[in-house]
């Protein structure tokens, strides 16, 4: 497939030569290197007149390097990844920086503007059309892009109107069903009035084969519009208006998530191999789904009655998918911006902006196949804790609650459908609306100090739900053998509504030319952040499992009412004086928590710049630059954790702040047909916002890091071979977290991977999580009677276990067949795995015995995640002009490689993504006496399953991986025109 891909390549970039025979002797539109004007200063400069890294597309590289999304900037700049995330959002990562934090009050660490205002779009579906540029700077760029570009800044400038009528047409088809649709109108309407209208539609296929019987067989395809139009008008001599509007929709399967990875193991705390990679599902007891439908007499106790060793397609693009994938998005943005130049060297501007988002996303969460069926009912079996069915579901089929706003599922009557296995799916939705004001002033003095200042006013609302249904939470919830105590809700929510954002800046920068050829620049700018939330989390909410003693069975022992103001529903019991909702109410939580639910943050930031411009022997321009800046990301709030089970866990964290110093120099060479780039830098970074994944909640932390690196850009348009052009760009990056700097690691808690083996891991049967303790605490607890696991004696405290297994140096047991035979089994070395974390560690700590134990991992010098080493790319392109023939032919081929690079910081085997490279190439037919074009063009033609990031579920799931994907090889053909 190599050399196949090799061979179209080559044939790509020497088509024209054996076409036009002495093409070299002919002279070239496109000889030398093209100026690029940008506004990386919030003026027009020439790039290489900019002191920052900054990497530019016009209209004409964006349609010759084939960028059409913000994932195809990462083959064509220095320092850059991307990846989508797994909640309906994405990561694009600059130099390292991006957003860790999983969190509505997050902020990015890398800012996106459109016409230089910063816009919260949904980057990672948009499709680029009509554009002027895109420009990425690198490095923070607070003081004139604000606190989220710690990282940098991506600046998106639409196409302006013009005064010239014209017009253009694309139409394109390619693999997969590929269908897109693209046009622009420009028409001048009067003296200094022009509007421009452009659009794009595209339908395709999907790239991922859906396995499950009776599904569609096709999932992850696109069917998406988006158009905008804007108006200029020139309102005096001196003064422009311009208004843009913007939409985008989109209405197909889009698959938020694809291949899941899992090796199973026969320890029921671990569903999936702590360091091994498999295809396989994870065991049924490691997982609360697997618990919970024990509970229900659905299924036995036993680790691998879930998906335990089901095994799944080792195709990277085969899913099972039972339920088919929804996805709905729409974006709306309004921009006004004024400038004016009534004042003698003085321009002032003014931007308005209103902006708003959607998005609303389902999908199979676990990629069961179905195999493992459900018991049915066995009227001889008495035992509910062990498998024979349950008399509610004689057929072992259940009902599966679907969303409603109140989150009452099954007991509303809102069913999303009956399985006869455990089926699970997902929601992620949510909505955000900004409104935003900016003026600025600068000045363009003939002496040899200027500035630019203003200020920046931006308020923004969010609110989003993200759910996760499943078979057996909802056969629990309704099971009768919970009598009147009816677990509800039976599905887990992480709700956020609202999260609430006020934003304030103030900015300067101050421009002073000591000399001709030496320029120093000093800015700051004051910010303020004031954020607040109104969140909580649900499952089971109505009956929590708790200590307690009781008359009735174990599993009505087992759940108790973990505070005696909650009230049980659907039972018609009467509320008690004071009593509170159901369930938690928006924020109520943290009231109760004693957790504040807003805060505010004012920093001050700022840069200073030395440039040089030595008129250098051998080069036609010189540009050397250094920069000293210090970057700002505000802080974010933590969900209200249980204290019991999180206790240390910081409400907000802290804001992150980051000393950079940058070291650049751009030159021009060889008569303008050679552009040479370096720049190295390093980063100081205190307060690392990062995230993982404990207990079904983000827990968001801090720590602080280094980064330095180095890259250089070259771009060469040889005079010797008229219409080569060749770019190229690499990078190196070297990250690492500063020394003493500890984390708990939500796959290892007790260690093991350290070579600690004096701790046990226990799953938690009322939420699914896992906790630690020291081995001899559990036995003391047993022995002493602290800790209860006869059902007989009240409620559990553990599930005792017959037999003791070990996988990777991990001990655990296997829960099957326990409750009766408690008796047999204590005593015989075997200790419990299922059981309620905060009341062992309750008991076990005011007994003596010790409570939770769970050292944390000496991250020290690990590489932070989503940073590979290197990155390089290599672009030849080639045009011939056969104007005996009206033709022009321009072949290109793009190269892109990166090396490997971890997902998390512990920097494990499961953590890693290797290495991967990318091959773009097209061939471009344009008519030099006609307004026609085609293009015939490749993407990926290696077909490669290059994997750009991945998720780690929670313990309650198993902790199995979802791995992210790029789009697999598409070969299609273009027709346009342009009038």
């Amino acid at each position: 497939m190599l050399n196949k891909t090799i061979s179209i390549a080559i044939s790509a970039i020497i088509m024209p030569v054996f076409l036009v025979g002495v093409a070299f002797s002919q002279a070239l539109e496109r000889q030398g290197i093209e100026e690029i004007i940008v506004t990386a200063q919030k003026t027009e400069q020439n790039i290489q007149d900019v002191p920052i890294a900054v990497t530019a597309f016009n209209t004409e590289s964006l349609e010759l390097q084939q960028i059409e999304t913000f994932s195809d900037l990462q083959f064509n700049a220095p320092n850059i990844t991307f990846t989508k995330g797994n909640f309906a959002g994405s990561n694009f990562v600059i130099r390292g920086v991006n957003s860790y934090t999983v969190a509505a009050s997050g902020d990015g660490g890398v800012a996106f503007h459109i016409n230089e205002v910063p816009v919260a779009t949904r980057i990672f579906e948009t499709e680029y059309y009509d554009l002027e540029r895109v420009e990425i700077l690198r490095g923070p760029q607070g003081t004139l892009y604000g606190a989220n570009s710690v990282g940098g800044t991506v600046n998106m400038m639409f196409a302006s109107p013009t005064d010239v009528a014209e017009s253009s047409v694309e139409v394109e088809v390619g693999d997969y069903g590929h269908r897109k649709f693209k046009a622009m109108v420009n028409m001048p309407l009067a003296d200094g009035l022009a509007l421009r209208v452009a659009g794009l539609s595209l339908q395709r296929d999907g790239f991922s084969d859906n396995l499950f019987p009776g599904r569609e067989t096709d999932v992850d395809g696109r069917d998406i519009t988006s158009w905008r139009f804007t108006l200029q008008a020139e309102l005096s001599e001196s003064t422009t208006a311009k208004f843009t509007y913007w939409n985008f929709e989109e209405d197909d399967n889009r698959a938020r998530i694809g291949r899941q990875m899992c090796k199973a193991t026969e320890v029921p705390s671990f569903g999936c191999h702590p360091t091994e990679i498999g295809y396989e599902g994870p065991a049924g007891t490691s997982t609360f789904g697997g618990d919970v439908a024990a509970i229900a007499g659905l299924m036995t106790w036993s680790p691998m009655d879930y998906m335990g060793k089901t095994v799944r397609s080792t195709d990277p693009r085969a899913t099972y998918q039972n339920m088919n994938p929804v996805y709905k998005a729409s974006e709306d943005g309004y921009l006004l911006s004024v400038e004016s130049n009534a004042f003698e060297n003085i321009t002032i501007r003014a931007n308005l902006l209103y902006h708003e988002t959607s998005v609303f996303s389902q999908q199979d969460y676990n990629n069961n196949d179905g195999s493992s069926k459900f018991a049915v009912y066995n009227p001889n079996n008495t035992n509910p804790l062990v498998a024979g069915g349950n008399a509610a579901f004689p057929q072992g089929i259940v009902p599966v609650s679907q969303y409603t706003p109140t989150a009452c599922g099954v007991f509303c009557g809102a069913i999303q459908g009956y399985y006869d296995y455990s089926f699970a799916y997902d929601t992620s939705m949510g909505g955000a609306e900004s409104k935003y004001v900016d003026i600025s002033v600068q000045s363009t003095f003939d002496g040899p100090v200027n500035f630019i200042a203003g200020l920046n006013v931006s308020e923004y609302e969010s609110a989003g739900v993200y759910d996760v249904y499943f078979s057996s939470a909802d056969a629990a919830a309704i099971a009768p053998i919970l009598a009147g105590l009816k677990l509800y809700p039976s599905h887990y929510r992480n709700e956020t509504n609202p999260y609430e954002l006020e934003r304030k800046g103030l900015f300067a920068e101050v421009y002073y030319q000591a000399t001709d050829d030496l320029k120093v620049t000093v800015g700051a700018r004051w910010n303020e952040s004031e954020k607040s939330v109104a969140d909580r989390q649900l499952l089971f909410n109505s009956a929590i499992l708790g200590g307690g003693t009781g008359p009735g069975d174990p599993v009505t022992l087992a759940v108790q009412t973990g505070d005696p103001k909650f009230v049980p529903i659907l039972i018609g019991l009467a509320a008690p004086p004071g009593a509170l909702e159901p369930i938690p109410g928006l924020a109520e939580q943290r009231r109760l928590q004693g957790v504040s639910s807003s805060f505010s943050e004012k920093e001050v930031t700022g840069k200073i710049g030395i440039d040089w411009t030595p008129d250098l022997e051998g080069t036609d321009s010189t540009l050397v630059y250094f920069t000293y800046s210090r970057g700002y990301r505000p802080g974010a709030f933590n969900p209200p954790v249980d204290p019991n089970l999180f206790a240390g866990v910081a409400q907000t964290t802290d804001p992150e702040f980051i000393d950079a110093f940058e070291l650049g120099m751009k030159n021009v060479l060889l008569d303008n047909t050679l552009i040479a780039n370096l720049t190295a830098f390093y980063y100081d970074y205190q307060d690392l916002q990062v995230s993982k994944i404990i207990a079904r909640t983000s827990v968001n932390e801090n720590i602080d890091a280094e980064m330095q690196g180095l890259e250089a850009e070259l771009f060469w348009s040889p005079s010797s071979v008229p219409g080569l052009r060749i770019d190229a760009q690499v990078s190196f990056l070297e990250t690492e977290v500063a020394n003493n700097t500890y984390s708990l690691n939500p796959l290892d808690k007790i260690g093991r991977n350290l070579g600690d083996t004096s701790g046990w891991l226990v799953k938690d049967f009322g939420n699914g999580a896992t906790c630690g303790f020291k081995k001899a605490s559990i036995l003391g607890g047993i022995a002493t009677g602290v800790l209860n696991i006869n059902p007989a004696a009240g409620a559990l405290d553990m599930i005792a276990a017959a037999k003791t297994m070990s996988v990777n140096n991990i001990d655990s047991a296997d829960p099957s067949g326990t409750v009766g035979a408690v008796a047999q089994i204590f005593g015989m070395g075997a200790l419990p795995t299922l059981g309620n974390c905060a009341v062992m560690n309750t008991k076990l700590t005011a007994a003596g015995l010790g409570g939770f134990y769970e050292p944390e991992y000496d991250i020290s010098g690990n590489e932070l995640v989503q940073a590979p080493a290197v990155t390089a790319h290599l672009g030849l392109e080639y045009t011939a002009d056969l104007s005996q023939s009206n033709l022009m032919i321009t072949s290109r081929i793009d190269y892109y490689w990166q090396d490997d690079f971890w997902t998390r910081l512990y920097n494990m085997p499961r953590d890693v993504v290797d290495a991967w490279d990318v091959i773009n190439a097209q061939i471009i037919f344009q008519s030099t006496s006609a307004p026609w074009y085609v293009r015939i063009w490749g993407q990926n033609l290696a077909d490669d399953d290059n994997i750009t990031g991945h998720y780690f579920t929670a313990e309650a799931s198993g902790g199995f991986r979802n791995d992210f994907l790029l789009d697999p090889r598409m070969i299609g053909v273009t027709f346009g025109a342009k009038f």
